[in-house]
């Protein structure tokens, strides 16, 4: 198909032609993301965050857990990561436009990655640059992209490309096996730094020996097991590392009943990543997991089609398919909520590494279809008009993460039922000062879910700010009543009482606060504290 589109005078020149074209292509399609901001969670991770303002913490990075606040400690450990935020505050400062850059230029990278991999597995450059293609232009890629805070899967994916790159030159006939096997097990531990998902490899590995191997069978131990020794002791190393950073191997207390109640929740969610891949429509930053998900006669009909799907692409006994399927299920697993540490339930981003296996698939069907077809010309119309549709949805989403409120607009577009994308559009119109509109999201919040403490307590500083401390009141109380630990109302509602001349519950308030000061308050604890000594003294000279 590609040669059709080059014409025959440049057929020759393909090799070099290809990859140029698909980073043009990944360069074209995310350049209206690089005026974008820091949205989401980028203001944790990137501005607010003092442990990438300086080099002072680099030396513990190894042996340290990731944090956003002082007492945080998250359950990953990604030391490439947190050290690459490092010398982007260096080169950048708080200049999003350099940490775009970066994004786009990695998964530029790793689109080449893609093709230059695909020509190994898919034995043909025009299948390569059409998975390639598929990759580089798929909406669902737009937030691993646009989303700063997301570098992680980027650089894993760059690491495992790169790593699985070198070890299939690693196995063919080269001057330098040896060369390539180091520069492949070199990444694979580059890649662990980065994400734990670049575990999988290992297993990927022993499939493509398994798939791809001729001569394993003949010589088991030394053509399957000494060359995949060097990642055994890579991981172990990161594995030694990581349960000294996390106390433990995961990271946080292994809950049974949540393992299984997240494996279920997979009934749901696989089939919504294949109508994600499909029909990329209504991309949302947060998807949630409907209850009653088994009553819906869409999840069983997509499942139907992935089990007509498997039993067809077994009957075909296809390399490319068996390994493809193995990079599918290898990258999905660790997102299958088996082990529940995941950030959310689903998410676009998740889909990033997986989806190169989906990529390979659908090259080979093509190309297949394409050299077996009477009509070629209809087939590159369609492929063209897919890529043309895929690329118009992926830079009409990357104008969604432009700032905090396009993106949370977005959801709340995308789920009008969403008390999360209503309650975070709502602060990000509050903090660029519209705080009539922001009056006007956290009292939706509040009408579809009357007990969200957050937004009760936001519409009582509204009223506060407004002036108008007895409604302010009424608002923080039933925050209160919602959530009797909500340290952030009972400060607010302890301020209130000052102004409507109230000291005894004034007090209490304080007291109740002081009693749980979460990490990113305590700041406050001295001006509170005198505040508590003088109220003391004011109610002492009442009596």
């Amino acid at each position: 198909m590609v040669e059709f589109f080059l014409m025959p005078y440049v057929r020759r020149n393909t090799t070099v032609l290809m990859p140029v074209c698909l980073a043009v292509i990944a360069l074209l399609i995310n350049i209206n993301g690089l005026k974008n901001g820091f949205v989401w969670d980028d203001r944790e991770v990137i501005t607010n965050n003092a442990g990438i303002k300086n080099f002072d913490n680099v030396s513990t990075l190894l042996t340290s857990a990731d944090r956003l606040f002082l007492d945080e400690k998250l359950p990953y450990y990604r030391p490439l990561v947190r050290l690459s935020y490092v010398i982007d505050y260096q080169l950048f400062g708080l200049d999003p436009f350099g940490y775009h850059c970066e994004n786009v230029l990695i998964h530029s990278i790793n689109v080449l990655l893609v093709y230059y991999v695909g020509l190994h597995l898919l034995l043909s450059p025009s299948a390569a640059f059409i998975a390639a293609l598929l990759f580089a232009l798929h909406p669902v890629n737009a937030e691993t992209v646009n989303f700063i805070s997301a570098k992680n899967n980027l650089l894993a994916s760059l690491c495992m490309l790169s790593s699985l790159l070198f070890y299939i030159k690693s196995r063919a006939q080269t001057a330098s096996p040896m060369l390539y096997a180091g520069l492949s097990t070199a990444l694979f531990f580059l890649g662990l730094l980065s994400k734990e998902i670049a575990l999988m490899l290992i297993p990927m590995l022993v499939g493509y020996n398994a798939i791809y191997g001729k001569h394993i069978r003949k010589n088991w131990l030394s053509g399957q097991v000494y060359p995949l020794i060097p990642y055994a002791v890579a991981a172990s190393i990161y594995l030694f590392f990581r349960s000294l950073s996390l106390q433990g191997l995961i990271g946080i207390d292994f809950d049974v009943s949540g393992s299984v109640r997240g494996a279920l929740q997979n009934l749901y969610i696989i089939p919504r990543y294949v109508m994600l891949l499909i029909a990329p429509l209504r991309l949302n930053a947060h998807y949630l997991v409907p209850g009653k998900y088994w009553l819906m006669p869409w999840v069983w009909i997509v499942w139907a089609g992935i089990a007509v799907l498997c039993v067809f692409l077994w009957q075909r006994r296809n390399p490319l398919l068996y390994f493809s399927a193995i990079w599918l299920a290898g990258n999905f697993l660790p997102i299958s909520h088996v082990v529940p540490f995941s950030s959310a339930a689903l998410a676009d981003r998740y889909l990033y590494m997986p989806m190169i296996g989906v990529c390979f698939i659908s090259a080979d069907h093509f190309s297949q279809w394409y050299a077996a077809s009477s009509r070629r010309k209809s087939l590159v119309a369609m492929g063209l008009a897919l890529a043309v549709v895929f690329a118009g949805i992926s830079i009409a989403r990357n104008r969604d993460w432009r700032d905090n409120i396009a993106l949370y607009s977005s959801m709340v577009k995308a789920d009008p039922d969403s008390t999360l994308a209503h309650y975070d559009l709502g602060n990000a119109y509050k903090d660029s000062g519209n705080l009539a509109q922001a009056f006007q999201e956290w009292n939706e919040v509040v009408s579809l879910a009357p007990g969200h403490f957050l937004a009760l307590g936001q519409i009582g500083t509204y009223w506060l700010v407004q002036g108008r401390p007895q409604d302010a009141a009424v608002y923080y109380e039933r925050a209160l009543k919602a959530n009797p630990d909500f340290s952030e109302a009972h400060y607010n509602l302890a301020i209130t009482r000052e102004q409507l001349h109230e000291p005894g519950p004034a007090l209490k308030h304080y007291l109740l606060f002081l009693n749980n000061v979460p990490p990113e308050h305590r700041g406050l604890v001295p001006g509170v504290t005198r505040k508590v000594a003088s109220l003391k003294n004011v109610m002492n000279r009442e009596e």
